[in-house]
């Protein structure tokens, strides 16, 4: 039953995207594709705080749970970049994350 349910669920957004110009599709895709990089940066931020977390002695679980959302950030990458190739066709790249800036 839940497969038919996806099945179904998927024959609809396929109508639904089928049913949009393909510029549309196109610009909207690469929204998705932008998005994948900005969720990089985001990764890359934590990043920066993990390595200022442990050079200042944090502890374990805050250490932890800055560690996850580092990686929940790549998998919304990654969601990303699935969505846009769904919309438009397309096999894309991992993205570079957009450009992060962190004051000093």
């Amino acid at each position: 039953m839940v497969k038919r349910q996806l099945a179904e669920s998927t024959a609809v957004e396929d109508r639904f995207l089928q049913s949009h110009a393909d510029s549309v599709r196109q610009d909207v895709a690469n929204i998705w594709a932008m998005r994948a990089g900005l969720e990089l940066s985001v990764s890359a931020g934590y990043a920066i705080i993990i390595r200022e977390l442990l050079e200042t002695g944090a502890e374990k679980p805050v250490l932890q749970l800055c560690c996850d959302a580092a990686g929940d950030e790549i998998g919304h990458a990654q969601l990303c970049l699935d969505l846009a190739e769904r919309i438009d066709g397309r096999k894309r790249a991992w993205p570079a994350p957009a450009s992060l800036h962190v004051p000093n």
